[in-house]
C-alpha cells in the first residue's frame, strides 16, 4: 500500500530518531514522535500540535499516553518572573542531569521580590561543590530568610566555624603566645597529619604539624587551636588518625602536652580496635600556663568507657592486636585556645 498525505508525514516522523531540544510525545500504542509540542498549547487540549522536521501533525489527545517536554519547551512556558515555574524547573534539570541550567534559573527565582528560602538553599548547595566561598552569603539569607533545612544550616555552621578558626589563627600568628621549652625526645605520631571530628560532634578544631626550634635544634610537634561551637555548644573537641598495622609492644601510650593558655584543659584518648569499637580514657587535666607535661595512657587497665561497659568507666580495650583509629578528645567546653602535643607514642612499639 501507497501512503501519502498525513500518513506518509506521521511515519516520517515515528521512525525519525530524537534531536537534543526535542519533544518526545509517546502514542498508546507504543510508537514515539519527535518534534517540538506547540508551547503557547494549553497541555489539556483535546488535540497537540507537534512540529516534526517533515511537517506539523494535529495528534489527537486520546491517543496519547505521555508527553516528554525538552528543556527548551519547558523554557518556553515560562516566563523570567514566575517564581514557582522557575523553581519547578530547575528541580527538574536536576533529575536530568542539567545542573548549569539549574543554577541559571534558580538565580533569576532567588533575585525575585517573591522568592523563598527553596530557592536560595538549593542554588547555595549547588554553588557549594564548586566555590564554598561563594555559596557562604547563600546559605546565610537562606538562614535569614526562616529556612529550615537541617543539612544547609549544618554547612553554614561548619562554613563559619571554618573562618572564625582561620582569622583566630592569623591574629595568633600576629600575636604569638610564648613557645614552651622542647622536650628532647624523637619525632612520633604528632609528626604525622591528624584529622579534626566532623562539627556534627566536635566543636571546632585545627590539627596543624609545624616546627618549633630549640636550643637542641628543631622538633615537630601537632598543634591543637580549639574554639566553642556557638550554635551548638559541645563538650569537646575531637582529632583522629588511622594507624591500622601498628605493632605493639606496650599498652602505654606517653605523649606531652603543653597547654600556654590561662585555663586548665582536659585530654582523654580514643581507641577504636575491631570492628570500629570506640573506648575512650579517663580525661587528664594539663594545668593553665603549663610547659611541658608528660601525659600516660595505659589501655590494658580498667578504666576506659564503651559502649559495651555502658559507657562507665569501667572496661579495658578489647582487641589491642588490630587498632585501627587514635584520637584525643580535648574537653574544652565554651573555651577557646591552643594546646601543644609532642612524643606520641606506645613505649618500645615498632609501628611508628
Amino acid at each position: 500500500m501507497r501512503l501519502t498525505g498525513p500518513a506518509l508525514v506521521l511515519l516520517i516522523a515515528l521512525s525519525s530518531s530524537g534531536m537534543a531540544g526535542e519533544d518526545v510525545v509517546l502514542l498508546k500504542n507504543g510508537q514515539r514522535i519527535h518534534g517540538t509540542v506547540d508551547p503557547t498549547q494549553d497541555l489539556t487540549a483535546t488535540f497537540v500540535i507537534i512540529t516534526t522536521p517533515t511537517g506539523t501533525l494535529r495528534l489527537r489527545s486520546d491517543l496519547i499516553r505521555d508527553t516528554k517536554p525538552s528543556y527548551e519547551s519547558q523554557r518556553a512556558r515560562v516566563k523570567d518572573d514566575n517564581y514557582a515555574g522557575l523553581l519547578a524547573l530547575a528541580r527538574w534539570c536536576l533529575t536530568e542531569k542539567m545542573r548549569d541550567r539549574a543554577i541559571e534559573l534558580l538565580k533569576l527565582a532567588s533575585a525575585l521580590p517573591d522568592a523563598t528560602p527553596d530557592a536560595i538553599g538549593l542554588l547555595a548547595r549547588l554553588t557549594d561543590e564548586t566555590s564554598p566561598e561563594a555559596a557562604l552569603p547563600l546559605y546565610r539569607k537562606y538562614k535569614a530568610l526562616g529556612g529550615m533545612n537541617a543539612e544547609f544550616l549544618a554547612r553554614l555552621q561548619q562554613l563559619d566555624d571554618a573562618i572564625a578558626l582561620y582569622e583566630k589563627q592569623v591574629r595568633d600568628s600576629a600575636n604569638p603566645v610564648e613557645q614552651p621549652t622542647l622536650p628532647a625526645i624523637a619525632d612520633g605520631l604528632e609528626a604525622k597529619a591528624w584529622d579534626a571530628e566532623s562539627t556534627q560532634w566536635s566543636n571546632p578544631v585545627a590539627a596543624e604539624v609545624i616546627t618549633l626550634a630549640g636550643k637542641d635544634g628543631t622538633n615537630r610537634i601537632v598543634r591543637l587551636t580549639y574554639g566553642p561551637d556557638k550554635e551548638k555548644p559541645k563538650d569537646k573537641a575531637v582529632i583522629k588518625k588511622p594507624v591500622r598495622g601498628l605493632v605493639l609492644e606496650s599498652p602505654v601510650l606517653r605523649l606531652w602536652a603543653a597547654n600556654p593558655t590561662d585555663h586548665p584543659v582536659q585530654l582523654a584518648l580514643s581507641v577504636k580496635t575491631g570492628n570500629y569499637v570506640f573506648h575512650e580514657s579517663h580525661p587528664i587535666t594539663i594545668p593553665p600556663k603549663s610547659d611541658w607535661k608528660e601525659l600516660r595512657y595505659d589501655l590494658k587497665n580498667d578504666k576506659f568507657k564503651s559502649e559495651g561497659t555502658k559507657w562507665e568507666y569501667s572496661g579495658g580495650v578489647d582487641n589491642l592486636h588490630d587498632i585501627k583509629e587514635l584520637g584525643f578528645l580535648l574537653y574544652n567546653g565554651q573555651t577557646s585556645g591552643v594546646l601543644d602535643l609532642d612524643g606520641i607514642g606506645f613505649l618500645h612499639d615498632r609501628g611508628l
